[in-house]
C-alpha cells in the first residue's frame, strides 16, 4: 500500500506498465483474432521497446492478454459469455424466495477478487487458481433456478446430455495430449532439452527466440565447421525475433568472431552498443 503513493519508483509497476504499452503493437499486428493462446512470450520480444535480456511470458494483465491472444473478436466473445453468466446468477438472485445460497456469495467474492487481481497479474493462467474459480462459479450457476420461461424448454430436468458429452470428450482429449505438449515452450525444459527436442519445439513455435538461441548454443559446442555455421544461423534467427536482447546480440557477435567473421562481429557489436552504449567496451580490441 505504501508503494501506491509513488508508483513510478516501483520496479514491479514499471515492468507491468511497459508490458502493457508494448502490447499495443501486438494488437496492431494481430487486431481481429489475436496472436493465439499463450503466444505473448513469442510475439512480445519483436514488439518491445525496452533493451533488456529478460523475456516476459505474459502481459501481467489478463485484460491486455485477452486482447493480444484472441484479438478484438475474442475479447468481445468473452464479454458476451461473461455477461450471460452474470445475468444467469443475477436472475437467480431475483427469483429466490429464501436466503441466498452460500455458493452464490462465494462466486461473487471470487469474481470480485479475480477482476481486481487480473489488472496487475496473470493468475488465471495458473491451473489451480483457474480450476478453483471455475468450480465456485459453476456451483453458483447450478444453485440458481431456471427462469420460468426456460423450464419447459430444458431437456431431462435441466440436464442437456449431448453438450455435456461433447465437453467431456474434448476434456479427455486435452488431458491425453497435454503431457506431450506442455513443456515445449517452458523455459526450464528448453534449457535442458537436446537438439532433437529443440527442433520439435521449433516446429510448434517457430518464432520462439529462446528455442533458436538454445539450439544455436548447443550446436556451437560442436567442432564440425558446418554445425558451427548452423549455430551462428540459429543465433542470428533468435536475434531477428528478439532484436532488443543485448546479451543475445553479444553472443551472436562472439559466435561470428569464433568463426572468423570479423565484419559480422562488428555489425553485432554496433547493434549491442546501439542498445546499451556502456556494454562491450572491454572487447573493442578484439575487432
Amino acid at each position: 500500500l505504501g508503494a501506491l503513493l509513488d508508483l513510478n519508483e516501483d520496479d514491479s509497476y514499471r515492468t507491468r506498465m511497459q508490458a502493457w504499452v508494448d502490447s499495443k503493437q501486438i494488437v496492431r499486428t494481430y487486431p481481429l483474432l489475436g496472436a493465439g493462446a499463450n503466444s505473448f512470450r513469442m510475439v512480445h520480444p519483436q514488439s518491445r521497446s525496452e533493451s533488456t535480456s529478460a523475456r516476459m511470458t505474459h502481459a501481467e494483465n489478463e485484460y491486455v492478454q485477452l486482447v493480444t491472444d484472441f484479438g478484438l473478436f475474442g475479447a468481445a466473445l468473452f464479454g458476451v459469455i461473461l455477461m450471460c453468466m452474470l445475468r444467469r446468477i443475477g436472475t437467480g438472485l431475483l427469483l429466490r424466495d429464501r436466503d441466498v445460497d452460500v455458493s452464490i456469495l462465494a462466486a461473487a467474492g471470487v469474481l470480485t477478487v479475480i477482476g481486481a487481481h487480473a489488472v496487475v497479474d496473470f493468475a488465471l493462467h495458473i491451473p489451480l487458481y483457474a480450476v478453483t474459480a471455475a468450480i465456485l462459479v459453476g456451483l453458483a450457476h447450478g444453485a440458481t433456478p431456471d427462469p420460468p420461461e426456460h423450464k419447459d424448454s430444458v431437456v431431462n430436468g435441466g440436464r442437456v446430455i449431448l453438450p455435456s458429452a461433447l465437453i467431456l470428450a474434448l476434456s479427455l482429449g486435452v488431458v491425453l495430449t497435454w503431457g506431450r505438449l506442455q513443456h515445449l515452450d517452458s523455459s526450464g525444459h528448453i534449457k535442458r532439452a537436446g537438439c532433437a527436442k529443440l527442433c520439435r519445439a521449433l516446429r510448434w513455435a517457430p518464432t520462439s527466440p529462446q528455442v533458436w538461441q538454445r539450439l544455436g548454443e548447443r550446436a556451437l559446442r560442436e567442432k564440425d565447421l558446418d554445425t558451427r555455421l548452423f549455430a551462428e544461423t540459429c543465433l542470428t534467427q533468435a536475434g531477428t525475433y528478439d532484436p532488443k536482447d543485448y546479451t543475445l546480440w553479444y553472443d551472436i557477435g562472439m559466435a561470428r568472431l569464433s568463426l572468423g567473421d570479423r565484419q559480422g562481429a562488428r555489425q553485432a557489436q554496433k547493434h549491442v552498443q546501439s542498445l546499451k552504449d556502456w556494454y562491450w567496451q572491454e572487447d573493442l580490441e578484439l575487432y
